[in-house]
């Protein structure tokens, strides 16, 4: 069973995204999952606030619950602290059908009901729902009724309460009176909750977060002000560190400007002012009009670079000019291939993303109230940035500060990322032409390659599909006495910049699939020659593609591995071993060394050193109080002392020095039963006694997925988790799926620690 904080299900985009951006704003890790009839798995890895957009706002009956029960069978393994049904605030769309197609679906017997959205004009006061103090049936809005209580009682299958505006202000207890009283253990009962601030909706979510204590499984109903409160009534917040899934079937994209397309798909008041504040704001922009007749009445010219393009429609974006639209902004992102994407109306942003096969966001980026910054999560646009603004709600400034923080994740602020080529003659280069190729690579950071640029050019000659892409190589300049790249970024986001620390003319002689010490001795260089540019603060992170041990050794340099010769050359006091594959993440006390030398090898010290590590890992990704879980060394943890005494000796001290310091600290744990705790979610990481103890699970868990992450240094360095494999190499067979992982977790890190 998949555990999460907050289950919600909306009904249209924008709603679930200016709910959703009052999640994340409360500190929970926040995805939207686009509903779909070609979607069979839920394959989200968010377990704080999970948002399932059925787009049914506007279908008709029969379509709309059929939405739903599809997105009920998707998360029925989903178990959730909360569940919230995100309605509109103005009540349009199947409310009731909805609602009691939920309460049943997911066998809950009580609901509150509260549409209220005050700073947005829109109260509920006497069971009556009133836009500016005006009806909102009298406000020129497609609803059914102002009555409250009226629009539920359409359906029959429960009972209806209202709670009046009196008794939520009198507080938590008198709405647990009124509840206690009128509570029908026979039947469904909807308590209908008059408000008129945002204290009063914090009252209402209290009060249910009670009843849940006292056994009582509630549903939340409401718009996007009643969903502001459910984080702190129910006391939740990031509970794990979130690794972001990539696709490996990415087509080729290629983001070939600056410019950031706005899609007007709402002609709401509100955003004609928002709209025109943007264009007093902005100097350079180009507007596209669109007929719903004639399609677009000017073509753009896509030799253009204006900093914003804005489509607009000159009618009301409705369900028989929907299409025509969708179609018009498709055709100008693929022509401009835009760096960001803004969006107004729920039902033009979800239609334009599933035809872009976008069917997973997650936010990044809190922007004001019911906005923020999401990217896009898998698919030829991961990583993608994108704004949903609802059509009637936001300040009269959120284009422009939107526009301002689309920009602040362009080109200029992607952390600069060293990945070393690792032995020449393995699939390092392959491996990464290939992942270097996929344009959501430079979505993420802006890479220099460290190695030869002979070898990337012949690989990229095997791999097929890969002809266009181009090997450039950075110019050289000096700076107190040593050579330095020069990092002058290709405009061709296709083109590979390579650097050669060694400098070495001419053609180089590495024969593919041989074990050979020159090879080693520069896949160890190259490494070497990426800590300084990292010590230097020339780039942000390194990412290591993999070198063959013995060919390094064979070199000259005796290390063990990678974590070894990064340790020495960054000037760690010490390091550790951490594998990573999305939820689950593992570090290791000891690493390369034989079995027999790991009992000599694990002190007290080192365990507490281990475990510090990893807390500080997690602290610095913003989870503040990490679970870690300490594995034993022998069979059952020892059983008592019957197998071995080192988890009493040595393993136990440590974990009660750890505890005493306050930190979420528990173990030792027999590791057999361990890890599959791990994975459901029990604990953020597993400290592990030694290699194979660690390395097992990982790889079976996810042996493509698994990425190697050295803690301890002063640099942040990620790195794939598998070998040269010298028996492919050469071959165009291999897997560039792990290097993508070690990118994207070396971006995040990076990105992190520039903010």
């Amino acid at each position: 069973m998949k555990q999460c904080a907050i289950l919600m299900f909306a009904d249209d985009l924008s709603g679930a995204s200016d709910s959703g951006a009052e999640f994340f704003r409360r500190g929970l890790c926040t995805e939207i999952v686009l509903q779909s009839n070609e979607r069979q798995e839920l394959d989200s890895t968010c377990n704080n606030a999970l948002v399932l957009d059925t787009d049914s706002r506007t279908a008709d009956k029969q379509e709309a619950i059929a939405r739903l029960r599809k997105a009920i069978e998707l998360t029925s393994n989903v178990d959730a602290n909360v569940c919230y049904k995100k309605i509109d605030s103005t009540l349009r769309g199947n409310v009731a059908l909805e609602l009691e197609c939920l309460m049943n679906g997911r066998n809950f017997d009580v609901c509150f009901f509260a549409p209220a959205l005050p700073e947005a004009g829109r109260i509920t006061v006497g069971g009556y729902h009133l836009l500016n103090g005006v009806p909102v049936s009298l406000c020129n809005i497609d609803v059914k009724s102002t009555s409250v209580l009226e629009l539920l009682g359409c359906q029959s299958g429960w009972k209806i309460e209202h709670i009046p505006l009196e008794k939520v202000m009198q507080g938590m207890e008198s709405i647990l009176d009124h509840v206690t009283k009128s509570l029908d253990e026979k039947r469904k009962t909807v308590y209908a909750c008059d408000a008129t601030s945002q204290k009063q909706l914090y009252t209402i979510a209290q009060t249910a977060a009670k009843m849940q204590e006292n056994s009582t499984s509630v549903l939340l109903c409401g718009s996007a002000g009643l969903a502001r409160e459910v984080p702190r009534a129910f006391s939740l917040r990031s509970s794990t560190l979130q690794q972001q899934p990539s696709s490996q079937n990415a087509s080729a994209r290629l983001a070939s400007s600056n410019s950031i397309l706005i899609v007007q798909g709402s002609r709401h008041s509100v955003t004609e002012r928002q709209i025109d504040h943007l264009l007093k704001t902005e100097r350079s922009v180009l507007s596209v009009k669109l007929d719903p007749v004639k399609g677009l009445l000017n073509v753009p010219d896509s030799t253009q670079k204006p900093a914003v393009i804005l489509l607009s429609l000159k009618v009301e974006t409705r369900e028989e000019v929907l299409d025509t639209l969708v179609q018009a902004a498709r055709t100008v992102f693929e022509a401009f291939q835009p760096s960001g994407l803004i969006v107004t109306g729920g039902s033009t942003a979800a239609s334009l993303l599933r035809s872009l096969s976008v069917d997973l966001l997650r936010f990044e980026e809190y922007i004001e109230p019911y906005a923020a910054l999401c990217r896009v999560t898998g698919g030829e646009l991961d990583s993608f940035p994108i704004v949903i603004k609802p059509g009637g709600l936001c300040s009269e400034s959120v284009l422009s500060t939107s526009m301002s923080v689309l920009r602040d994740r362009q080109l200029s602020s992607k952390p600069v990322v060293a990945l070393t080529m690792g032995d020449p003659c393995g699939i390092g280069p392959e491996i990464i032409v290939k992942a270097l190729a996929l344009p959501r690579v430079s979505n993420w950071c802006r890479i220099l390659v460290l190695g030869d640029p002979d070898s990337l050019k012949k690989a990229a000659t095997f791999c097929s599909g890969l002809s266009e892409i181009t090997i450039v190589v950075a110019e050289t300049y000096e700076k107190d006495g040593k050579k330095w790249p020069r990092l002058n970024w290709p405009e061709n986001k296709s083109s590979v910049l390579v650097w050669n620390p060694l400098q070495v003319e001419g053609e180089t002689t590495f024969t593919l699939g041989e074990v050979m010490p020159e090879a080693g001795r520069f896949a160890a260089e190259c490494v070497i020659f990426a800590v300084q540019l990292a010590m230097a603060g020339v780039v942000d992170a390194i990412v290591t593609a993999p070198l063959n041990k013995e060919a390094m050794n064979l070199g000259g340099y005796k290390f063990a591995g990678h974590t070894e010769l990064l340790a020495k050359y960054s000037g760690a006091k010490t390091s550790r071993l951490m594998l990573a594959s999305g939820n689950f993440k593992v570090v290791h006390a000891t690493g390369h060394c034989s079995y027999k030398d790991v009992p000599k090898k694990l002190t007290k010290e080192r365990i507490i050193e281990t475990i510090e590590l990893s807390r500080d890992f997690f602290v610095a990704s913003d989870v503040a109080d990490p679970k870690i879980a300490v594995a034993g060394l022998n069979p059952h943890a020892g059983d008592g002392g019957l197998f071995g005494d080192e988890e009493p000796r040595v393993i136990e001290p440590a974990v009660a020095e750890c505890r005493a310091k306050g930190w979420n600290v528990t173990g030792p744990f027999p590791a057999d039963t361990l890890f599959g705790k791990v994975v459901r979610g029990d604990y953020d990481v597993v400290v592990a006694m030694y290699h194979d103890q660690g390395h097992i699970p990982a790889k079976l868990i996810g042996f493509e997925d698994t990425v190697n992450v050295t803690l301890g240094l002063p640099i942040i360095r990620t790195s794939v988790d598998h070998g040269t494999a010298f028996d492919i190499a050469g071959r165009g067979i291999a897997n560039c799926e792990n290097l993508l992982k070690a990118l994207r977790l070396g971006s995040d890190m990076a990105r992190k620690r520039l903010k």
